[in-house]
């Protein structure tokens, strides 16, 4: 990958993190780089779980939205190491789960979306190393963000994880609710979308939020599925088949756990309302949409054309829209695109946006560059205004290129290219960093080469 010179932490930015953490007290000077990621990650896995935007059921790798690193929990050097010498079943494994933590990334960097979280991300940071009072209201207006971005946990329930009857199979329910606002009461002006699901004997499994957190995560999804892909096409084509029924299994399994609905819950949308039967068709199509509804405009929610079957909602879509909900967007986009069969998914996207009273995708993409173009004017400087500003410019770059579809074929040509700059990927057994930050081997280019 590109290198970068820069220290993942410079002193002024672990200085920050740890006020923010409460470390105000310890010597950051004796502090070592593993010392303090460990001790943010720890925080990240703690209290602080919900300041980041994506839930972790079993945390194998992750993104921090808070630090724009990806961290591969249970790969160490070694293993590393052996990947880069040739071991296939370890270029496998981290590929796929760098796949999903980069298309994260990516989402986060390089959308509407994550560029107006990134200003106030570091608005909050900046306020709070400045100490300024008339400012910290912005760490509230982060705070306030992340909490609409991916409901509190209280909004989903689950009631049941194994089928009755022994099949994976949902029935779906669609509804809205009155959220709670930030002061604690039940407000109208802020509704929340909510797919119930049910077994076929009736019996409840759970509801969960449509919110950007399962955007991204369908979008994750889909990279990491697409991966997996690329290494069952190494097999002998005897092997394929077989090899391409089990990845079908075992993700269908992901699907119907009632634990992980928040990460399924846009395809089972996807699959319902448009028809694709098998797992990476819905998941492109999931990402792709979700992709969109990321980079919409104000000005575009307000010609978006309510479906027929949400008209039982009443005033709640005009809520939604004027929140600019982007899970609301998103499943718009859904009911209005066309059903299978899908000949040519780009005239499918064309043809959704129709349906959807939006513009063409060179239009939203136009639109939104010019949004992103006029964030910094909001901005607080201080102490990491030229960290901000190097992940804005970075998102902006890989927005023209790449957005606001980010086709995989696309990024992970520029990845073995070692055209597209990554973010820091620290290996979780020793945080030893291999790319993006202090150091930068070509090993991400090695383990992308290989699918």
């Amino acid at each position: 990958m590109v290198p970068s010179r820069r220290p993942l932490f410079p002193s002024l930015r672990r200085k920050a993190c740890l006020k923010l953490a409460g470390f105000e007290s310890l010597d950051i000077l004796r502090l070592s780089m593993s010392d303090l990621y460990r001790r943010i990650l720890d925080l990240e896995s703690g209290p602080y779980t919900r300041w980041n935007v994506i839930p972790n059921i079993e945390t194998v790798a992750t993104y921090s939205f808070n630090t724009q690193t990806i961290e591969l929990c249970d790969i160490g050097s070694e293993e590393y190491r052996k990947s880069l010498a040739g071991d296939i079943a370890l270029q496998r494994k981290i590929t796929v789960l760098l796949a999903h933590e980069i298309r994260h990334w990516l989402d986060h960097v390089g959308s509407l979306w994550g560029q107006q979280l990134l200003c106030l991300g570091y608005n909050a940071l900046n306020a709070r190393l400045l100490n300024q009072p008339g400012e910290l209201w912005r760490v509230i207006a982060f705070r306030q963000a992340l909490r609409d971005n991916r409901f509190e946990q209280y909004y989903t329930t689950i009631e049941s994880g194994s089928p009755a009857m022994g099949r994976r199979m949902w029935k779906y329910q669609m509804s809205t609710g009155a959220r709670f606002n930030h002061s604690g009461k039940l407000s109208e002006l802020h509704p929340i979308l909510f797919t119930r699901f049910s077994w076929e004997d009736n019996s409840p499994a759970c509801r969960v939020p449509m919110s950007v957190a399962s955007l991204l995560e369908t979008a994750a999804m889909d990279y990491e599925l697409r991966a997996e892909q690329a290494f069952v096409s190494l097999l002998d084509p005897k092997e394929q088949r077989e090899a391409s029924e089990a990845l079908q299994s075992r993700y269908l399994d992901l699907a119907y756990d009632p634990n992980l609905a928040e990460y399924s819950v846009a395809v089972h949308a996807v699959s319902n309302f448009v028809g694709p039967k098998d797992c990476p068709g819905a998941f492109q199509l999931s990402s792709i949409l979700a992709s969109i509804a990321l980079n919409l405009t104000k000005d575009h929610f307000t010609t978006m054309r309510v479906p027929e079957s949400f008209h039982t909602w009443g005033q709640r879509n005009d809520a939604f829209i004027r929140n600019g909900d982007r899970g609301y967007a998103f499943l718009v986009l859904a009911k209005s695109a066309p059903r299978v069969p899908i000949d040519n998914v780009d005239e499918w996207v064309e043809r959704t946006l129709e349906n959807s009273g939006l513009p063409p995708l060179k239009i939203i993409k136009k639109d939104a560059g010019r949004e992103i173009d006029n964030l910094t004017v909001n901005v607080l400087d201080g102490p990491f205004s030229k960290l901000r500003d190097e992940n804005l410019s970075v998102g902006r770059k890989i927005f023209e290129q790449f957005g606001p579809v980010f086709k995989f074929e696309s990024v992970l040509k520029a990845l073995t290219k070692s055209t597209l700059p990554l973010p820091p990927i620290i290996l979780g057994k020793e945080l030893e960093i291999v790319a993006g930050g202090e150091t930068s081997p070509n090993g991400i280019r090695a383990l992308s080469a290989a699918v």
